[in-house]
């Protein structure tokens, strides 16, 4: 729901009614983690749609160590991951990856 917000509304970690990741993740059953993640992506049109996602997750993991998306995507404390996926009609991709403890 986050990515079809997001072309909606705007690429933010927080949505235009002002509730955080803390929030949506909560309000989707996940209440009582320790700890949680959020990347978002934003992938130009290709065909298949698909190939952008892949540049950007390889350009996420390319941050390093201190980079933020790197640190959520090889986390060992993050175990249960939800993707959310919106291919707007211009073809672009975007998506929500959120990880929970």
């Amino acid at each position: 729901m986050h990515s079809w917000n997001m072309y909606h509304c705007g690429f933010s970690h927080t949505c235009p009614d002002g509730r955080t990741q803390n929030q949506r993740i909560a309000d989707e059953g996940f209440a009582g983690y320790t700890d949680c993640g959020e990347n978002i992506g934003l992938a130009g049109p290709s065909n298949p749609a698909w190939n952008n996602v892949y540049a950007v997750q390889e350009s996420m993991m390319n941050e390093g160590s201190t980079g933020w998306h790197f640190i959520h995507l090889t986390s060992t404390t993050l175990h249960k991951v939800g993707v959310g996926i919106y291919v707007a009609p211009n073809g672009w991709v975007w998506f929500t990856e959120d990880l929970v403890s």
